[in-house]
């Protein structure tokens, strides 16, 4: 038997087996087509092995589902089970109507970067508008991942590996001096719960998830430290008739367990907070429930618009202290420590953003120098 593989003029790799002759004595062919020369190899050895040989090779007949659903069950052994809900989530929304039902060999890189300009450019049935990029990197990671594990377990060759997706180049928004500046009066003339874990993220630069998870226990005024060891998140829930619930779990990574002083324009506020609770009480919670971070982030947006300040997420004041601190020339590695990261290029990348008044206080000095 023969194995022919030739380049199309529409740029395809077109792969032609033949497996027999017709009645009126020509040869009969099978054929399959790729977008690589690797690819349409592959093909077309699994057609021989099934048409020649007899056999069925199980990357021949293992479908995207199939080998989705194997991947997650093999991550949950060592992943937390906020990470799975998010895969799971991914899976259920976005990468099961795609690709769910194709054979795993047929899913190529063509068929991935329709999928992902569909995801940039399109409005789903239940998306107000098409994805961000960086919404479209993280998907990709997933399916990166899946098809790396195909890879190992079916020897397939992975259409994932030349894809790239662009960084996203607009200009992110972020806190303005002046509007910090505003949060920080009225936070001193309005003291009580939302404005003390408003103050604790833009002083502290805390997590929403973590402050959702502070007790008592977890302050000690004696020494002024807080100790960061617990997050709050709320993940997805597919069963029941819920859709999501909350789960209180170990922070983001092992570094994000940390200890934290507490600066002394908070020593007050937050002790007046733990003399209202039990050790076992969390700081803001409500009748010894954990407060749901999309509360806080909630009672946040009303605070802002109460103060006549531009709404934002409530993240934004973690940033806004990390950018704060390297201002005041904080040590980074004291900064990164404290932001709980693993190392100090997270903090200068992600959360260091320098204002232009500080970019021109840098320049001016700088050349005074000259």
């Amino acid at each position: 038997m023969k194995l022919n593989i030739y380049r199309r003029k529409d740029g395809r790799f077109e792969g032609r087996l033949a497996v027999g002759k017709k009645a009126d004595g020509k040869i009969l062919y099978k054929y399959v087509y790729a977008y690589s020369y690797e690819e349409c190899s592959m093909r077309l050895k699994m057609l021989q092995d099934q048409t020649v040989n007899g056999t069925i090779s199980p990357a021949a007949t293992a479908t995207f589902q199939n080998i989705s659903y194997q991947w997650l069950s093999s991550v949950k052994v060592y992943t937390k089970e906020s990470t799975c809900a998010l895969y799971a989530y991914v899976l259920r929304k976005y990468l099961m109507p795609a690709f769910g039902k194709n054979k795993l060999y047929m899913i190529d890189e063509a068929a991935i970067k329709t999928f992902i300009n569909k995801l940039l450019t399109q409005k789903s049935h239940n998306e107000e508008k098409p994805l961000s990029v960086t919404s479209v990197r993280n998907i990709m990671t997933i399916l990166k991942m899946i098809f790396t594990f195909a890879e190992r377990k079916y020897f397939i060759l992975n259409p994932t590996k030349n894809i790239r997706i662009i960084k996203n180049t607009l200009r992110k928004k972020f806190l303005s001096d002046e509007n910090w500046q505003l949060i920080c009066q009225a936070i001193r003339y309005e003291e009580n719960d939302t404005t003390t874990a408003i103050a604790i993220a833009g002083y502290m630069g805390l997590r929403i998830g973590e402050i959702c998870a502070l007790q008592k226990k977890d302050v000690d005024l004696d020494n002024n430290i807080l100790t960061v060891q617990k997050t709050v998140q709320r993940i997805s829930n597919p069963v029941n008739g819920k859709k999501t619930r909350l789960i209180i779990g170990e922070p983001k990574t092992s570094t994000s367990r940390r200890f934290i002083p507490i600066p002394d324009i908070l020593v007050e506020r937050i002790a007046h907070i733990c003399q209202k609770r039990e050790t076992d009480d969390f700081l803001f919670g409500i009748d010894g429930k954990v407060l749901d971070p999309r509360t806080l982030q909630y009672r946040f947006k009303k605070f802002l618009q109460k103060n006549d300040i531009p709404v934002i997420n409530f993240h934004q004041l973690r940033h806004k202290f990390a950018g704060r601190c390297v201002e005041k020339n904080v040590d980074i590695k004291v900064l990164s420590e404290i932001l709980g990261h693993s190392n100090v290029n997270i903090t200068l990348n992600y959360y260091v953003h320098p204002t232009m008044s500080f970019k021109r206080k840098q320049l001016n000095m700088a050349m005074t120098e000259l």
